[in-house]
């Protein structure tokens, strides 16, 4: 009899155990259906609010978007440009045609800002044109100057010079009429000698230009001398 009556223990102690290995193994599946069940949703109802919202705001963009389409149709109808800008250089260009000399884009070879000259190079690289500082028509500074590599718009005259062997350039400007971007040196004494003054109120006096070993000649170096 006590051999009967411990056989059905074992076997139920068995049972709970393989039930127990079956519900630590069922739990961790059931997690992850939660949650991606849970993120699946998530994720639906962000894309449906995402669609409304642009649904919603289709309206209040439609100005914006016809005003894009007209300025694109406008740049198109006057050669990448805008109507204004196009009509400013029509003008220019009919200015240009009333002096005898062509009027050529080119490149500034090297300015020599001390000496207040530089050679310009035209657009074809076909001469090499004499530029002085009194020809820089179109500056925002009283100090006129030009900077190396500029891209820069003039008047190419058959006058030669007689020291340096080239022809002169005149009334040089920027593209189309615009000014120039100036030499980088005579901006960088400006703001050397505090701020940087407003338009045409530089006097070239006020930034004078050092020379030669002027490093050592300021009063932190004495203190190094024996």
């Amino acid at each position: 009899m006590a051999a009967q009556c411990v056989a059905p223990r074992a076997g139920g102690r068995a049972a709970r155990s393989g039930s127990s290995l079956l519900l630590a193994a069922i739990c961790p599946v059931l997690l992850l259906v939660v949650v991606f069940s849970f993120w699946s949703e998530r994720s639906s109802t962000e894309e449906v609010t995402a669609f409304v919202g642009n649904q919603g705001s289709a309206g209040r963009t439609d100005t914006s978007v016809v005003a894009r389409s007209a300025a694109l149709k406008d740049r198109r109808l006057y050669g990448g440009i805008t109507k204004k800008m196009y009509l400013e250089r029509l003008q220019h260009r009919r200015w240009a045609a009333q002096f005898p000399s062509p009027r050529l884009f080119g490149y500034v070879e090297k300015w020599n800002d001390v000496a207040g000259e530089g050679l310009i190079m035209d657009q074809e690289k076909q001469q090499t044109y004499l530029v002085i500082r009194d020809e820089i028509t179109r500056s925002y500074h009283k100090h006129a100057s030009l900077q190396g590599g500029e891209f820069v718009e003039f008047f190419a005259t058959d006058e030669m010079d007689e020291v340096s062997g080239f022809p002169l350039a005149r009334n040089v400007s920027g593209p189309f009429g615009r000014y120039v971007k100036g030499c980088e040196e005579y901006r960088t004494r400006m703001l050397r000698h505090g701020s940087f003054p407003k338009r045409f109120q530089d006097e070239e006096k006020d930034y004078p230009t050092r020379r030669g070993e002027w490093y050592l000649k300021s009063n932190g170096a004495k203190r190094f001398k024996k």
